[in-house]
């Protein structure tokens, strides 16, 4: 979809905008130095013309997508269009760098435009992608306060307690590691009696073999395995469950 966006994006501006007499230089610092005015709408006119004048500058569709972003826009109907622009340009400032550092600077782009349009998951996996090529103090510090707060986490806990073996469960906000992987050493349990196995469910661990009217408590320790490259639940989290009995029924056959 990204690249069907771009090569629109491009016979567009290739359609629209006029070949400027600047050279490319003068167009980006042009550009940096309205964004850094505040003033965005004429940082993104200069973005467009420098694109013009080298459609595989890098960064000029960087700049783009930055001054996108950065506009306030009139209606909703213009904060999607210039959201489209900058997700766009960012994915085509990537497509389009030769280097490391340029390949690293667009992933950043993309990865603050994905935050900034709550679309967290793409948001991670760039911000990732970008301090594989190049570390950063400043990247890596929005990576690891997004991965914190929307990256893979504990979400939930629930215990079947009307069954004849009642279990508790802990949920993710991703799917688990699949394959042979042994969740046991990542289950911490005190208290309470009863013979127990730790399951894993798509995005939930349970831990089965439980008893009516005990009490446990359970720590998931830190570095539980997701199903996302890189991705492990980052600090331990502490749960105290009480099993119930199990509801009061009568039946007859």
């Amino acid at each position: 979809d990204l690249a069907s966006d771009g090569q629109r994006l491009e016979e567009r501006l290739k359609r629209d905008v006029s070949l400027s007499n600047q050279p490319l230089a003068t167009l980006l610092r042009n550009g940096d130095a309205a964004l850094a005015r505040d003033n965005a709408r004429v940082a993104l006119s200069q973005s467009n013309a420098a694109v013009v004048a080298d459609v595989n500058s890098s960064a000029a569709w960087r700049l783009m997508a930055r001054a996108a972003m950065a506009i306030d826009p009139k209606d909703y109907r213009e904060r999607y269009e210039l959201r489209e622009r900058a997700v766009t340009a960012a994915y085509l400032a990537y497509q389009r760098a030769t280097t490391r550092p340029d390949e690293a600077a667009s992933l950043a782009v993309m990865g603050k435009i994905f935050e900034q349009t709550e679309a967290f998951r793409p948001a991670l996996t760039a911000y990732r992608l970008s301090l594989d090529l190049a570390d950063s103090a400043a990247i890596r510090k929005d990576y690891e306060e997004l991965r914190e707060k929307r990256g893979f986490r504990l979400t939930a806990n629930r215990t079947d307690a009307d069954s004849a073996s009642p279990r508790a469960c802990f949920g993710f906000s991703e799917p688990l590691a699949r394959g042979r992987v042994d969740f046991t050493p990542f289950v911490a349990i005190s208290g309470g009696k009863g013979d127990f196995a730790v399951t894993a469910e798509e995005r939930e661990l349970c831990v089965e073999g439980l008893r009516h009217g005990e009490r446990y408590g359970f720590i998931i320790r830190q570095g539980v395995p997701s199903s996302i490259a890189g991705e492990t639940l980052l600090k331990n989290a502490d749960y105290d469950v009480y099993v119930r009995d199990r509801a009061a029924s009568v039946r007859f056959t």
